[in-house]
């Protein structure tokens, strides 16, 4: 069991990546942490949930919703900017704050760049061959081949958005993660056991910093 790395995870849409990250979390007993994310970051923000999940991992509805109603949080000068800039703030320091309680998992929301200054953090990116996605997205949401392949190009679409958005990085780039791994190559379980296996090495080297 590890014990002090935090595991970030990205994902492309249909590469099964949270379920990579509920198995993880589930073999090193450690929290696992998606939209849960969300309700932390509105405790103590003076920002609704319903803010957050409108702008979760998409920049493009967050602006959509204070340009209909821009007065509903009480802001009237540039309210989708300001707004914008608040919940990015809120979701920073939820994040380190849950990192700061000790070893978990972390599904999106540009974590791996918000923990860039922190040691043992594992920044990890997952991606499939694109006809594999669609299957699983067929499969798992009960939708036709059109329909999963759209749906798969509109979610990553908004990730890589939401991504350079606030990073200003490169979603999905290798420079932007310490590893990436094909799960249509490994499938689910063995890329899990890749992970720990790398967790080990990393847990062994109490001076390693994956990204300086």
């Amino acid at each position: 069991m590890i014990k002090s790395s935090i595991i970030t995870i990205g994902r492309q849409y249909g590469s099964n990546g949270r379920a990579v990250g509920i198995e993880l979390a589930k073999r090193e007993d450690i929290p696992y942490y998606d939209k849960e994310i969300l309700a932390r970051a509105a405790e103590g923000s003076g920002i609704s949930q319903g803010v957050f999940e409108d702008c979760d991992e998409n920049t493009r509805r967050l602006s959509f919703a204070m340009a209909l109603d821009p007065y509903s949080l009480g802001y009237s000068i540039n309210p989708a900017s300001r707004v914008s800039t608040e919940v990015s703030a809120a979701f920073d320091n939820a994040i380190k704050e849950i990192a700061n309680e000790g070893p978990c998992v972390i599904i999106g929301r540009h974590a791996d760049f918000i923990l860039h200054e922190y040691k043992k953090v594992l920044r990890i990116f997952l991606y499939a061959p694109f006809e594999m996605r669609v299957q699983t997205v067929m499969e798992r949401e009960d939708l036709s081949e059109n329909e999963a392949s759209k749906l798969i190009k509109k979610i990553d679409k908004e990730r890589a958005q939401y991504y350079s958005f606030y990073t200003s990085q490169k979603w999905g780039a290798k420079e932007s993660y310490d590893i990436c791994l094909n799960t249509g190559l490994f499938g689910v379980d063995d890329t899990v056991t890749i992970i720990q296996r790398i967790l080990e090495l990393q847990e062994n080297r109490p001076d390693m910093r994956p990204i300086d």
